[in-house]
């Protein structure tokens, strides 16, 4: 335990990669709580088509995740989950113009959450296979562990995020760009990753 503590801690890439995928779990949490309250409150959108909506998430997981990681093999893991970023923000920003300008609210509503889905999808690559890809070979247990850890804090802090966000501000699209904001840094920090990470791991 020590000693893979002591090698976590010197390996300054695969922290960098666990906070920028922690960033984009800030992002991940919104379609759970944020989307539902915004969708209901401000867009009008009935429990019934929030249920759809819901269900595009589980169909697309299911029949959708295989041909979209076919169709990113070979790519970097870094530039898979850079695309999975710009998808939800893609689709954030998609929401905050529906709401401000009651634009289609309810196809408006689907085709953002097709968006998140496909960005989940591409985004899930990464996150399943890159931390194992970095890890010295006696400390692959130990680093997916780790990186769990580090991401789980994301999770956390997207309900504090998205509740803050809700409550303290009125504008529709100002809501959506305040929490679209992490994948920034978040694509920053996985483009300064990809230089450093050795290109046979970062291939998918």
């Amino acid at each position: 335990m020590r000693g893979s503590l002591h090698r976590l801690a010197g390996d300054r890439v695969f922290l960098e990669v666990c906070i920028a995928f922690a960033l984009a779990w800030l992002l991940f949490g919104q379609y759970q709580i944020s989307l539902p309250l915004y969708a209901s409150r401000t867009m009008g959108i009935p429990y019934g088509i929030l249920g759809i909506g819901f269900s595009i998430n589980g169909l697309m997981v299911v029949f959708g995740q295989m041909p979209i990681t076919r169709a990113m093999l070979g790519k970097k893991h870094t530039t898979i989950g850079a695309y999975g970023l710009i998808a939800y923000a893609v689709s954030f920003i998609g929401l905050g113009f529906a709401g401000l300008f009651q634009f289609l609210p309810i196809v408006s509503f689907l085709a953002a959450t097709t968006v998140m889905v496909v960005g989940e999808n591409l985004i899930s690559i990464p996150m399943t296979t890159l931390p194992s890809n970095m890890a010295p070979p006696a400390d692959v247990g130990f680093y997916n562990g780790a990186f769990q850890t580090v991401t789980a804090l994301g999770t956390v802090a997207a309900g504090i995020l998205g509740g803050a966000v809700l409550d303290g501000v009125a504008n529709p699209l100002l809501v959506w760009i305040l929490l679209a904001l992490p994948a920034v840094p978040a694509i920053v920090m996985l483009a300064s990753a990809t230089r450093r990470i050795d290109p046979r791991a970062n291939r998918a």
